[in-house]
């Protein structure tokens, strides 16, 4: 892990300016061919999350006492609570939710479908960050990674800070790539050529699922992105991103490196600005040194060869991603599905507890009217009124809510009604100056 011999100095704090020496889009003809090659097809690359400390300046407390009053309110509601923070520059006002307590001797917690943020009281930066953020998958995707760090630094700005150069607590590089379905399977695990002492495999019967090597500062997954989706993290906004099916006896994998900062410091990589600039020099030595697939490991390691598909991987990263706006569009979708289907599958719950007819029959119909029905009912059983409902979507408006033209008419709506608003935080001129 000491050898880092072939990252390059990093000393450039500059953003970088567009990600020179790399190609800039990862698109792919709309009709492909079902057969893929032993060296694979890669579908996308780039960061999958990010990590970031923060050391802030204060100019004023006005946040830090929006923060309070809407903790106070969440503790006594014993639920995350809505706020909202409006800049004087035109800019969109920005959503998220401040948590009922803090953690780890952090004050506040809050987070969007974008970002997830532990701030501390501190008006002045000292040892330890004021701040800690994750900057999440969807953004990462969406917004691509220069504008997610952007937004990020614009957030505390309008909120009253000065922010210093932020520094990489850790990143999730990664590439998806297709491959024959015959090259994945349990065997690979002894294919693998690393600097790392622990290794797993994970299987799904007798199907292999995903490897897991090494732990700690850095550690390495590979595992099959398709089923990933279906079973767990429901993010299928990454077809859109890839562009093209995954054709039958074929396997879509994800190679993907977590990187803490005491690993990234080895390499000579600090700040962020120092991470985008160098992200090639960052995968070669992931993907080149610290862990291969080769053809054969019996042979001396001088005669040794990787993988074809991995030369692929080591070859074919592109940076830093570009920005995919359709993720959000697909993200609601997906949202608006996942709920759907819970909603039906209570409902249809519901029916058949009250149901005495005895009726088993595979051809019986129910009409849809009997569900709506038991919407009400179940109201009245939990004696949820019009105003205990509007307090119910409040805290949930920020979770799901990704335009904010949408929390706009919801809230003009909410007014009209009765229903309690968003805590907002409206910063005057005076204050931003």
């Amino acid at each position: 892990m000491n050898d880092a011999a072939d990252i390059p100095e990093a000393k450039r704090d500059d953003p970088p300016q567009g990600g020179a020496g790399w190609r800039t889009t990862n698109s792919h003809p709309a009709k492909c061919s079902n057969r893929v090659p032993p060296e694979g097809i890669v579908l996308a690359s780039g960061f999958d999350n990010l990590y970031l400390t923060l050391s802030l300046q204060w100019r004023e407390r006005t946040f830090f006492q929006l923060l309070e009053s809407v903790k106070e309110e969440a503790m006594q509601q014993e639920a995350p609570i809505p706020a909202v923070l409006e800049s004087v520059d035109g800019r969109e006002p920005w959503m998220f939710t401040v948590a009922p307590y803090g953690s780890e001797g952090y004050s506040w917690l809050l987070w969007s479908t974008d970002y997830f943020i532990k701030l501390t009281g501190a008006m002045a930066p000292s040892s330890r960050p004021n701040a800690m953020v994750e900057i999440r998958s969807e953004a990462m995707w969406r917004l691509g990674p220069l504008q997610a760090v952007s937004n990020v630094i614009t957030f505390f700005e309008s909120a009253g800070a000065f922010v210093h150069t932020p520094r990489v607590s850790r990143v999730d590089p990664c590439l998806d790539i297709l491959i024959r379905k015959k090259d994945w399977d349990p065997g690979l695990q002894r294919q693998a050529v690393t600097y790392a002492l622990y290794r797993a495999t994970h299987n799904s019967g007798r199907k292999l699922s995903g490897l897991s090597i090494g732990r700690g500062k850095l550690m390495a997954r590979l595992y099959d992105k398709v089923r990933e989706i279906e079973t767990k993290s429901k993010k299928v906004w990454m077809y859109s991103i890839w562009k093209r099916d995954v054709p039958p006896r074929s396997r879509a994998i994800r190679v993907e490196f977590q990187v803490r900062r005491e690993a990234l410091r080895e390499l000579a990589i600090d700040t962020v600005w120092q991470l985008f600039n160098h992200p090639g020099a960052l995968w070669r030595y992931l993907t080149e040194q610290w862990l291969k697939f080769h053809v054969d490991v019996d042979k001396d390691y001088r005669f040794q060869k990787p993988l074809p598909w991995w030369r692929t991987v080591q070859l074919e990263f592109m940076g830093l991603q570009p920005e995919h706006p359709l993720v959000r569009s697909e993200a609601v979708s997906a949202d608006r599905r996942r709920v759907a289907q819970q909603l039906f599958g209570q409902l249809t719950s519901l029916v058949a507890i009250d149901d005495d007819t005895g009726d088993v029959t595979p051809e019986r119909t129910i009409p849809l009217d009997d569900h709506v029905k038991k919407v009400k009912e179940a109201a009245e059983l939990l004696n949820l009124d019009e105003k205990k409902l509007g307090k119910t979507v409040v805290r949930k408006l920020v979770r799901f809510t990704r335009r904010v033209e949408k929390m706009l008419d919801a809230e003009e709506e909410r007014k009209q009604r009765g229903f309690p608003l968003q805590r907002r935080m409206r910063r005057t001129s005076s204050q931003a100056s």
